[in-house]
């Protein structure tokens, strides 16, 4: 299995990004507007070299609504509560949160499918 300089850095890069979007969760989650600009960066870097950035920006906002609508619910409903929230329910950095796992979980996907065809 020959694996493409390519494909290997577009993985390492998913994976930077993830651990860079994790910590930053993991360390600001109590400073909820410093890790709002934080995500937007790390969101604007990542679309910025992204190899489909188009398709890329879709997933986010698609991502970005879909999910918190999702968090609202189970909130409203007792499954879970937020120290912090706003009025829905739900800390203001969620949104671009689950914008960025949802791009870089396609992006992670991609790599390993392309990976699994180029070996057979």
């Amino acid at each position: 299995m020959r694996i493409d300089r390519a494909q290997t850095k577009r993985m390492i890069w998913t994976i930077l990004i993830f651990t860079v979007s994790a910590a930053e969760i993991c360390l600001l989650h109590r400073h909820e507007w410093l890790l709002t600009l934080l995500l937007l960066l790390t969101t604007f870097v990542t679309l910025a070299c992204s190899w489909e950035w188009q398709r890329a920006l879709a997933c986010y906002v698609f991502a970005a609504v879909l999910g918190p609508c999702g968090e609202m619910l189970a909130v409203h409903y007792g499954a879970w509560s937020y120290p912090d929230p706003t009025r829905l329910g739900i800390p203001v950095y969620l949104p671009f949160a689950w914008g960025l796992i949802v791009v870089v979980i396609i992006g992670m996907s991609e790599s390993v499918m392309v990976r699994q065809a180029s070996s057979e």
